[in-house]
């Protein structure tokens, strides 16, 4: 089951990462060529297909977590580090997905609000970016090659955590 729900994340991972370079391409070139024309952008239901996917994804991680904070309780659910990655990601994910979906036939204006959805989808998405990647250490643990290097790494981590927060003495 792990290896499967690598597999999956991955795919996931790829899509959000292809989303994520394929219309900061697509903003370059508009604002290049200074012309909006819903044909440049591609396959609209392409990017409508991929987005599905990705939010298919997103509600079964949500219901999976859900299981979870069910079955053993919301404080041993919060005292599991890699929780506090996962929430922020799979809401991410989502408003990455539902705006993209939404100006997936004109990236650069949806009805005169056109600026601030492209911004925050640019924003969600960027940020979704960073924490996907950041969660894959969490399949890595399970290999023998990257399994100790994560765990090391975690370590400091968690040390630099705990030295920030004592005070400075002079």
């Amino acid at each position: 089951m792990y290896i499967i729900e690598m597999i999956m994340y991955l795919v996931v991972l790829s899509i959000v990462t292809f989303q994520i370079y394929f219309f900061s391409m697509v903003e370059k070139t508009l604002q290049a060529e200074d012309a909006v024309n819903a044909n440049s952008f591609g396959s609209v239901g392409l990017s409508i297909f991929l987005d599905c996917l990705v939010v298919i994804y997103c509600l079964r991680w949500v219901a999976r977590e859900a299981w979870e904070m069910v079955d053993g309780g919301i404080r041993v659910y919060l005292r599991d580090g890699w929780n506090w990655l996962e929430v922020p990601t799979l809401l991410l994910m989502l408003c990455f997905s539902i705006l993209d979906i939404i100006t997936s036939g004109a990236p650069g204006m949806v009805e005169g609000e056109g600026i601030v959805v492209a911004d925050t989808r640019t924003v969600f998405g960027s940020l979704c970016g960073v924490l996907m990647w950041l969660r894959l250490l969490y399949f890595l643990r399970g290999f023998s090659g990257t399994g100790p290097f994560v765990r090391i790494v975690l370590e400091i981590v968690k040390v630099s955590i705990a030295n920030s927060k004592q005070p400075c003495s002079r």
